[in-house]
């Protein structure tokens, strides 16, 4: 992978890495564990389209945050955040082993290990492994809530925010 700038001691040595950063519900985050901000844990990437990525390794797979346009704004999952799990991740025996026979190698989801401020409203790779998420589901209040990064690929549209917020309470647009 080409990149311009690498900063493996986290995100606070990248001052091309966004200083804030929002989960889907829209609150800023401020445990950077897993995003894409200054107070992130992770090896931080910058890309010579000003791409920044957020990768952390657990021992069965990659967790990647990608923030598609770097320290624009929105910085927000969902908008210009998109979560991935490559690998089955650091869950437990038995989803593993659902994991492995979907013999997919990329997953669209949050690794449910990430703080619930980060987790908020998404459907974690655990909740998918488990009952699966909906492909066609924006709202962070269904089932085991949304993945935007999933609805975006398969439905070819971003969520309509202002559509969520005026069914769901807290959600801003």
């Amino acid at each position: 992978m080409k990149y311009v700038e690498m900063a493996p001691d986290g995100a606070s040595a990248g001052s091309w890495v966004p200083d804030k950063s929002y989960n889907y519900y829209g609150e800023e985050i401020s445990n950077g564990y897993g995003m894409v901000n200054k107070t992130g844990i992770g090896c931080f990437y910058g890309l010579p389209d000003g791409m920044v990525l957020n990768v952390d390794v657990d021992p069965n797979a990659f967790k990647v945050f990608v923030d598609t346009n770097g320290r624009k704004g929105p910085n927000r999952i969902g908008k210009d955040v998109h979560t991935f799990t490559v690998g089955c991740g650091d869950i437990d025996a038995e989803l593993t082993q659902i994991c492995i026979k979907t013999q997919k190698d990329v997953f669209p989801f949050v690794s449910g290990t990430f703080p619930d401020q980060v987790t908020k409203g998404l459907c974690s790779m655990e909740n998918y492994l488990q009952d699966g998420c909906d492909d066609a589901n924006m709202y962070p209040n269904v089932s085991g809530g949304a993945s935007p990064s999933l609805y975006i690929l398969t439905m070819d549209k971003l969520p309509d925010y202002k559509k969520i917020a005026a069914k769901v309470t807290g959600f801003r647009p």
